[in-house]
């Protein structure tokens, strides 16, 4: 795993540094005390998750982040900062937020849903004597439609499946997915926006939120956008 860290507060960045090294001493780190030199570094090295302070001096972490997002440079970017004043802004652009003064536990536990995101986790996905294992984190939604559940994936291919929605929901056993209708389950990471009636996917998809899950939706959606 290839971790940068920057920060242009010595202490800070040395924390994350001991942090990571504690969480595990294979980690490849690179630490940078500017948001430029860092995005420097990007153009040669592969980064799986970049630990980015945001109140730096111009250009600041913020920038930089998306300056990143729009090159399409995959590495999770989690924002370190003294103020979540960028949280709304950064949704989208940031895996999550670690508040200063960073405890070692919360870093554990934002690095461990890193790591999950980051290893492929796969789901069997079996029809007609067939088994398909497709990356959980591929699938945009998967939908109810007669017999078959169908996988819709980020590529814009489908899969089919023998089912039920209930089945694959605890098959998955992800916080990213909601049930959102009676016949649709969603992956939060794709939603764009939402209206009263209808969740409008990333790619311009619109799907019908049932009456009965409204409240629900829009309750652990407001927690999956404030986890990050």
């Amino acid at each position: 795993m290839n971790i940068a860290i920057c920060d242009d507060y010595t202490q800070d960045l040395r924390l994350l540094q001991d942090y990571c090294e504690l969480y595990n001493c294979n980690f490849k780190i690179d630490t940078f005390s500017s948001a430029h030199k860092l995005y420097c570094a990007c153009n040669t090295v592969t980064y799986d998750i970049i630990l980015l302070d945001i109140e730096m001096d111009s250009p600041n972490g913020y920038d930089i982040a998306k300056k990143l997002k729009s090159d399409n440079y995959k590495a999770l970017i989690i924002f370190t900062t003294n103020s979540l004043d960028y949280a709304v802004r950064g949704y989208g652009i940031a895996f999550r937020y670690l508040p200063k003064p960073i405890s070692y536990n919360s870093f554990c536990d934002t690095i461990k849903s890193a790591e999950e995101l980051i290893t492929p986790n796969y789901i069997e996905i079996i029809r007609n004597n067939q088994t398909n294992l497709v990356n959980i984190g591929d699938i945009m939604y998967f939908e109810s439609f007669k017999h078959d559940i169908i996988f819709h994936l980020e590529d814009n291919t489908t899969v089919n499946g023998y089912g039920t929605l209930l089945e694959y929901m605890n098959k998955i056993n992800m916080q990213a997915f909601v049930s959102i209708h009676k016949s649709y389950c969603v992956n939060m990471k794709y939603i764009s926006a939402t209206t009263n009636d209808k969740v409008i996917l990333k790619n311009g998809i619109t799907l019908p939120i049932g009456r009965s899950k409204k409240n629900t939706l829009f309750y652990e959606l407001q927690n999956y956008i404030r986890s990050f």
